[in-house]
């Protein structure tokens, strides 16, 4: 992972993980805040609505570190090197989103990082397709949650907001 921007986002997450002792939590509940954000990206992308695809694609993001966290996996180990991906001529974003389902449903079962590196990778490929900046992206979610108070709930943190 060469990028240095990517990689002071990711040691921020990092560090918003641990101040709320989040990297210690269950990595089933991880899980399914992912398949939450992937149900935002599905929703973005069924309403081709930039706002929300830019959102989601950092909300995965923010989770997948967290899960890096939580199952004892070096982010150097699932974040590529380099911006370089393979697409088909005919390639939609879609297509790339089912597959990242698919790897995300593997990683759940393997726990094995080379698992959430195809979900990343599959991330990237569909942010690179919907010409979004994924640093942006990261840096969009980032911004959301760095102040973001609430509380831990079963492992699970809640915004203040939802706690009312």
């Amino acid at each position: 992972m060469e990028n240095k921007q990517l990689k002071d986002l990711i040691a921020k997450v990092q560090r918003w993980f641990y101040d709320r002792n989040l990297q210690t939590q269950d990595p089933n509940k991880q899980f399914l805040k992912l398949y939450e954000e992937i149900g935002e990206l599905s929703r973005g992308l069924a309403e081709n609505d930039e706002a929300v695809t830019k959102d989601s694609i950092g909300d995965i993001t923010v989770v997948l570190i967290g899960l890096t966290l939580q199952l004892g996996i070096k982010t150097e180990e699932i974040f590529p090197e380099n911006n370089i991906f393979v697409f088909s001529e005919a390639a939609k974003s879609e297509d790339y989103f089912v597959v990242m389902m698919d790897q995300s449903l593997a990683a759940y079962f393997n726990r094995q990082s080379y698992q959430l590196k195809n979900v990343v990778y599959e991330l990237m490929r569909i942010s690179a397709l919907l010409h979004h900046d994924f640093v942006e992206c990261l840096n969009i979610a980032y911004e959301e949650i760095k102040n973001r108070t609430g509380k831990l709930v079963d492992g699970v943190w809640i915004k203040e907001e939802r706690l009312k």
